[in-house]
């Protein structure tokens, strides 16, 4: 196919070229690397990278059976499974980064695959043009970037090429080694297996597997009359290789065959309407190719121009050079999108631009040959042309990285908002019902950081129909979230091809309003999250029921490209009614030892509080049901009123709180009508286990001034409601490093509260601690030391590490701890300047336990612990006279 022409140019410049390229391919390679390493995972993951994620999480059986009754094969997913299973990433920013890990691997062998084929089909001029280009593209960028199967497609595609190449054509002559029919069966296995693997990873992958066809009986068809017996041995061994690729895809074909003339999905890609629906998408398909998705004017007609002449100069360039990489080059990139465009306009659309990845990756071989052939001819023009495809591609990144439009969906945010504000007896209504991926992956399951709180795990993702039959059948509210998924309204039943664990299920109009009707009496708040529901839900019939049988009280967008919301419904009277029935009294009952009127502040007066749980472990929420009433008569308050839960120890000592501003408190209400209101407080994983007071606070939102008790003035302003016990945390969190380190304990946060106390006042420590994994464990003493401008101890205060009733020496391994130190200062210390400093003393012999700096803390920009001869250096004091 390709021979290469032995050089006759000295050794020595022979050598210095050799050099040269070595040189360009590391730059272009750490180019390229760079590149798509740059952002990589700073978006949130959008509604098709969330399917990846969710179904990577599942095992292998439920993965393959799901996949079976979607549109994709589950290649991809089985190998970011894998990959999963290799780095447990966290619903944290890891995740989006690390599960993008496969696509950049697999975008940057595209890179390097490129310029080998460009060595091997044309030039070495031309493969570090190409490898130059790939780095740089913004389409290739995009896609090593999205945790999709696009680019490991793309890569097996190209390395298929390269198989064949390499199975049907001569070693370079300079090789001087005979071409055995053992290296060529090994490329035709190789060939074999990419093809079979791009098959099960995208199906658009069967338009390669014809143009590799096309490309191997160009080759094999068009040789002398001396080769013919080779040529025919040639061309039984690649039908054997086609056989091969059909027998490793016979167990999914039966599937793919269902897919194709059956699809389970309701259809999401609409024909082309006229000619300029047609000529735009063949304008954002050359821009894609060219400059990427987001180059600017994607769609505009002046790049379907620039393709037409990129198409006309190479033919031109080929039909001059006879070189068959040019023939190559075109039915690989060219015939795909024929078919593609061919199939669209007169069977079913299948275009859409993001799987022409799949096959763009060589069209910048088509793009620097022809650059190269104008460099021949004119220099300045060629420098010219490839500047300006520079300045455009990196435009074009700009945008990618910037501009709102090419910035993936919220999701990340749009769930860590709805799990913040997510209360018990609240339903999760996902529309359209396929986007539950979205949530399930975002919703909050690992403990970041010691002051992490999560809520309650989803209990169930339900369709609305099955759901409908059993809402409302328990007296007490749902304690844990429940996502229930809309159909397909009035969609055809072959969604889902009737199996009723699929995403996909169509649902009658009837159906739909009788099961909201349901759903209504047993919810008094509806969260509902909007995506793609213009698709399931043309008509807008859900949209409608909710707007006339349920006040919108938030609506937020969720930020990206597809308009996605969230928002919150409550029932029409369901506040004020709801409360009333027998059942809601009975479960309710007042749990305040205390008379009605200490619990009015303001003309607002609470009539019952019971928190769902008496007893909660570290790192959980805290859902307290509370009972109100506007009381006639009462002096008016603010108009916007807010309230907050908070949990004190027994010094009186904050250690968790909540504020919120809730409808009713700001609403014009008539008096004496009763509202239920369920508060949340998140108690950080580092809480130590013990009794804590729960306690309520009314306050103005404008001022933040507490609401008084106006039947009794000197009254405190903090309600107080129960006693909450808190156990030890049932998950080990994820937390940062250590600063400094003192035998097997790691002090993870350490500051003075108030560093200008008045004289006489406390002095207030807040530390976080965490124990590593060790077979020993002892009780240390914290002993404090305040000292003077002369290095003397003026005051000093002993206590131990965690308290008496918790001591290190019972800590769970990894689990952090929060102490919060009360140092009373003594009143004759004259005002002045102090240092504070902390001594870690093993309690069972009283010795000094010295800290240990990480590494890490001495790098170059990292700033160290203060260390001295008397301790730690915590702050510098200024006592106020």
């Amino acid at each position: 196919m390709v021979e290469r022409q032995p050089t006759t140019a000295p050794k020595s410049n022979r050598k210095t070229g050799e050099s040269w390229s070595r040189l360009g391919l590391l730059g272009g390679l750490l180019l390229a690397f760079a590149l798509r390493l740059f952002h990589l995972g700073g978006d949130s993951l959008w509604y098709d990278e969330t399917v990846s994620a969710y179904l990577a999480q599942k095992p292998i059986p439920a993965l393959l059976a799901h996949t079976a009754g979607d549109i994709h094969p589950p290649g991809y997913y089985l190998l970011l499974h894998f990959w999963q299973q290799l780095t447990t990433p966290a619903p944290a920013p890891s995740l989006e980064f690390l599960l993008a890990w496969p696509s950049l691997l697999c975008g940057m062998l595209l890179v390097a695959i490129t310029y080998a084929l460009g060595r091997r089909l044309f030039s070495l001029q031309t493969s570090l043009l190409a490898l130059g280009l790939a780095a740089v593209h913004p389409f290739q960028i995009w896609y090593s970037q999205e945790v999709r199967m696009y680019t490991l497609g793309a890569f097996l595609g190209l390395l298929a090429l390269w198989s064949t190449v390499q199975a049907l054509t001569s070693p370079p002559k300079a090789a001087g080694v005979p071409y055995r029919s053992a290296v060529r069966r090994r490329w035709l296995v190789l060939y074999v297996l990419c093809s079979a693997a791009g098959l099960y990873t995208l199906y658009y992958f069967l338009f390669v597997v014809i143009a590799l066809n096309l490309v191997a009986l160009y080759w094999l068809v068009g040789q002398t009359e001396e080769a013919l017996r080779l040529r025919l041995r040639q061309l039984r061994a690649w039908a054997l290789a086609q056989g091969g690729v059909l027998v490793l895809w016979l167990p999914w074909l039966p599937i793919f065959w269902r897919q194709a003339t059956e699809p389970p999905v309701p259809p999401w890609r609409v024909p082309w309407q006229g000619t300029a629906a047609l000529v735009a998408s063949l304008s954002e398909s050359v821009s894609a190719m060219l400059s990427g998705q987001s180059a600017p004017l994607a769609t505009h007609w002046f790049w379907l121009l620039i393709g037409v002449a990129l198409l006309i100069g190479g033919t031109i360039f080929a039909r001059r050079n006879a070189k068959p990489g040019w023939v190559i080059v075109a039915l690989y990139t060219f015939l795909p999108l024929a078919i593609l465009f061919g199939v669209t306009l007169t069977v079913t659309p299948l275009y859409h631009v993001r799987y022409l990845m799949l096959y763009a990756p060589l069209f910048v071989l088509w793009v620097a040959a022809a650059l190269t052939g104008v460099y021949q001819h004119n220099r300045g023009v060629a420098l010219l042309l490839a500047l300006l495809l520079v300045a455009v591609n990196g435009w074009s990144l700009h945008r990618f990285w910037s501009a709102p439009q090419f910035q993936s969906d919220d999701h990340r945010g749009a769930v860590s908002r709805l799990a913040e504000e997510w209360r018990p007896g609240d339903l999760i209504l996902v529309n359209a019902g396929w986007a539950y991926t979205a949530i399930e992956t975002y919703w909050p399951k690992v403990l970041i950081g010691a002051d992490a709180a999560l809520p309650p795990p989803i209990a169930n993702v339900t369709r609305l129909s099955d759901y409908a039959q059993h809402a409302g059948k328990t007296k007490d509210p749902v304690s844990a979230p429940l996502l229930v998924r809309t159909g397909s309204v009035d969609g055809p039943p072959s969604l889902g091809w009737g199996d009723p664990t699929s995403d996909f299920f169509a649902i009658d109009r009837t159906t739909t309003l009788a099961a909201l009707e349901t759903l209504s009496r047993a919810h008094t708040r509806i969260w509902h999250y909007r995506l793609y529901d213009t698709v399931n839900d043309p008509a807008g019939l859900i949209r409608q029921w909710l707007a006339d049988h349920a006040d919108l009280v938030q609506d937020e967008p969720i930020t990206g490209r597809d308009y996605g919301q969230l928002q919150l419904y409550e029932v029409h009277n369901a506040g004020a009614a709801n409360h009333a029935a027998p059942a809601a009294n009975t479960s309710l009952s007042s749990t305040l030892p205390i008379t009605a009127s200490t619990t009015q502040r303001g003309d607002r007066q609470l009539l019952a509080a019971k928190p769902l749980s008496t007893t909660i472990p570290a790192g959980q929420t805290l859902y307290v049901r509370t009972r109100w009433q506007r009381v006639d008569g009462a002096p008016p308050t603010a108009d916007t009123v807010s309230l907050s839960l908070r949990l004190y120890d027994d010094r009186g000592l904050l250690i968790a709180q909540q504020d919120s501003t809730p409808r009713w408190m700001s609403d014009e209400r008539t008096a004496n009508t009763m509202v239920d209101l369920t508060l949340a407080l998140p108690l950080p994983v580092a809480t130590q286990p013990g009794s804590y007071s729960l306690r309520l606070l009314l306050y103005e939102a404008a001022t933040g001034q507490p609401l008084p008790d106006h039947t009794n003035e000197s009254a405190d302003p903090l309600i107080p409601l129960t006693v909450i016990g808190v156990s030890a945390p049932q998950q080990i969190p994820i937390t940062g490093n250590a600063s400094v380190t003192f035998d097997y304990i790691d002090l993870l946060a350490l500051q003075a509260a108030n560093t200008t106390p008045a004289q006489g006042g406390p002095l207030i420590v807040e530390s976080v601690w965490r124990p590593q994994v060790s077979t020993y464990r002892d009780t240390y003493v914290l002993q404090w030391r305040l000292l003077d401008s002369k290095d003397e101890v003026v005051q000093q205060w002993d206590e131990a590490l965690g308290s008496w009733h918790y001591p290190s020496g019972t800590w769970p391994a990894l689990v952090p701890v929060r102490q919060d130190s009360v140092l009373p200062l003594a009143q004759a210390l004259a005002p002045g300047t102090y240092q504070l400093q902390l001594q870690f003393i093993r309690h069972s012999d009283g010795t000094v336990i010295q800290p240990i700096v990480p590494w890490w803390h001495h790098l170059p920009g990292l700033q160290s612990p203060a260390i001295t001869q008397n301790g730690l250096t915590v702050a510098a004091i200024v006592l106020v006279g």
